[in-house]
């Protein structure tokens, strides 16, 4: 017995871990079960809503996006003011502008697309709604109607995002617009030169009197808007005049301190311009005078019906010289700036005279007899067609006026030589 007894003391304890010694609690399997399903899917047994429906979904934004305002970066424009780099200022200014726009259609286009999305979540709700609860027909007018009115809204928000998608790509469009003229600026900017810069050169030339009448006796700095500068629409119409004001004193010092072989060849091509267009405007005045004496004594002809087409020809075939004349006024305002400093050159002094010729034939000739024809048209024509058919009248209204901003501009030698091949080719 005693030794029976000392084995008993000497055999070691059941393991725990052994499947046979071990004693599992009573649904045991099935906590370890459902708990391994809760780690799966955390949320499955969850509705946000209160409503046990499982066809009715969470809502697809959890809050209305926040408008955030656009900040602006005004250092890059005064610095380029800073250097009297007027043009530079203004293409980023528009940048910057054309930057905010795209900015205020991006956030426009999140709130709307966030009330359209809300929207059809609560008309999809209400349907599934209405679907179990038919009970009462008051409520399912008032539903309906309310129903119609949302479904409008819809429709008018969905219009409005499609509206905002045009004006995206036009945005888009004119910025690349705009980067690519910075970046034609950036190429060039080698070549722009600060108000006493120009003014040096005009003393070595002996043209400083000349340099500031054609300055205006002003300085590009005195004008600018006083500072600080606000940058809105304002301080871009002011800006406008300091930079025509500074590419005719480039112009001036171009003409003066070039090679005198360059500048004669640039002369050579302004007069060859003029000359061609004094014929055509002299040719066209010559006709119009020959069709005004005729059309007074059948002043209906143009409103017969198989001489409709000939007035809608009469009215295309003058565009052309809307073209010509903004060219031939640039070569003028180039002329009229260096015309006292080339005082003794025949070419610069015939240039100016055939310019005087060709601005009188257009604005006290042509457009007189362009207007007394289509009255004459007007007057006999029973359907009164003629107004729509006059697509180019305010252009020559602008022309007449000199309201036309294109008349401001100075010579594109490159251009005008492109137009001089197009007139010796007809």
């Amino acid at each position: 017995e005693d030794d029976d007894r000392q084995q008993e003391q000497q055999q070691p304890p059941n393991d725990p871990d052994d499947g046979d010694a071990r004693e599992e609690a009573p649904g045991a399997d099935d906590d370890e079960e459902e708990f391994e399903e809760a780690q799966l899917n955390p949320f499955d047994s969850v509705n946000p809503f209160g409503d046990d429906d499982d066809d009715v979904k969470a809502a697809p934004f959890s809050q209305r996006p926040s408008i955030q305002p656009f900040v602006a970066d005004d250092a890059p424009i005064i610095d380029a003011i800073d250097n009297e780099q007027y043009e530079k200022a203004l293409l980023l200014y528009d940048l910057q502008s054309k930057h905010k726009e795209l900015h205020e259609n991006k956030q426009t286009t999140e709130v709307l697309e966030y009330e359209i999305a809300t929207k059809q979540y609560t008309s999809n709700s209400r349907s599934k709604q209405n679907n179990r609860d038919d009970d009462d027909a008051d409520d399912d007018d008032d539903e309906d109607d309310e129903d119609e009115e949302t479904e409008n809204r819809k429709q008018e928000n969905l219009l409005r995002l499609i509206e905002l998608e045009r004006l995206k790509k036009t945005l888009k469009r004119d910025l690349k617009d705009i980067e690519r003229k910075l970046k034609l600026y950036n190429m060039n900017s080698m070549d722009i030169q600060t108000y006493h810069e120009l003014l040096e050169i005009c003393r070595k030339h002996d043209q400083e009197e000349v340099f500031q009448e054609c300055c205006q006796h002003t300085t590009f700095e005195d004008s600018l808007p006083a500072k600080p500068y606000l940058m809105n629409a304002e301080f871009r119409a002011q800006l406008l005049p300091v930079i025509e004001l500074q590419k005719k004193a480039h112009f001036f010092i171009h003409c003066i301190d070039a090679k005198a072989k360059s500048v004669e060849i640039e002369f050579n091509i302004y007069h060859q311009c003029l000359s061609s267009a004094q014929k055509e405007f002299e040719s066209c005045h010559e006709k119009l005078t020959t069709l005004k004496e005729n059309l007074t004594k059948c002043s209906d002809f143009f409103s017969q019906k198989n001489n409709n087409e000939l007035y809608e020809i009469f009215i295309h075939r003058l565009e052309y010289l809307l073209i010509l004349y903004k060219v031939c006024k640039s070569i003028g305002n180039g002329i009229y700036l260096i015309q006292n400093a080339f005082a003794e050159h025949d070419t610069v002094q015939q240039c100016a005279k055939m310019w005087q010729h060709i601005d009188h034939l257009l604005c006290d000739g042509i457009v007189c007899l362009r207007r007394d024809i289509i009255a004459l048209h007007r007057k006999n024509d029973d359907d009164g067609d003629g107004d729509d058919q006059d697509v180019t009248s305010d252009q020559w209204s602008a022309i007449e006026r000199q309201t036309d901003s294109q008349l401001n501009l100075l010579p594109n030698k490159e251009q005008i030589s492109q137009i001089l091949m197009h007139m010796s080719q007809i």
